[in-house]
């Protein structure tokens, strides 16, 4: 069971608020590193690949050495932000400065899905693959899916949606019940700005047995 603490509420916050604040992100790995435990050195180091990662130039070899590096430390990280689905459909890029795409969740339950994202995917490979567009961001789509980590299902929809996708989680029942609920009920979007959602922070104090549910 998570547990929830303002002072890494407050960071994440911070953060989300202003993703381009790279200082921020360091005190906040310093901070993780405070509390002790794996998973929040794993967090830390993950934290500080990626503010590393982007001040690289893009043709600089260190960038796949570092991409792999945090792939590692991903594995250990225990903590989670929640979303609802307006949350990432434009920006959200920037949530990968945070946590890995597998440790967002989004909540699928009660939202709307535009039909521009749903004209992106066919019905046919939302079911066969168990997921659903849920933002865009240039070339990036934002998918959810109950198996973000899943390479192989990735390589494939990169290649049938000429897009490069962004796996987050999502409980499968959502999804199915997303997939059954917008496809071929397309609405008319309204074009104004969705209200600022603040996430829901999942934190642990310590490392949990993790067959204590933790």
């Amino acid at each position: 069971m998570g547990l929830r603490h303002p002072t890494a509420d407050a960071f994440v916050r911070g953060i989300l608020a202003d993703p381009s604040d790279r200082l921020r992100r360091l005190v906040f790995a310093d901070w993780l590193d405070e509390q002790g435990g794996e998973a929040n050195a794993a967090w830390a180091g993950y934290l500080r690949i990626q503010a590393e990662w982007e001040t690289l130039p893009a043709d600089d070899p260190r960038r796949t050495d570092l991409l792999d590096l945090a792939k590692r430390h991903r594995r250990g990280i225990r903590s989670h932000l929640t979303l609802p689905a307006v949350a990432v459909r434009s920006e959200f890029l920037h949530l990968l400065k945070v946590l890995p795409s597998g440790n967002v969740r989004i909540r699928l339950a009660g939202e709307e899905i535009p039909q521009s994202l749903l004209e992106l995917m066919p019905e046919s490979v939302a079911r066969e693959h168990l997921v659903l567009p849920v933002g865009l961001q240039g070339s990036h789509l934002a998918i959810a899916t109950p198996t973000p980590r899943n390479r192989e299902t990735k390589d494939k929809l990169d290649f049938i949606l000429n897009k490069t996708v962004v796996m987050f989680l999502a409980d499968a029942d959502e999804v199915l019940a997303a997939i059954t609920q917008h496809y071929g009920q397309y609405e008319t979007e309204s074009i104004d700005s969705p209200p600022l959602i603040w996430p829901t922070v999942e934190w642990w104090y310590r490392d949990r047995n993790p067959d204590q549910g933790g």
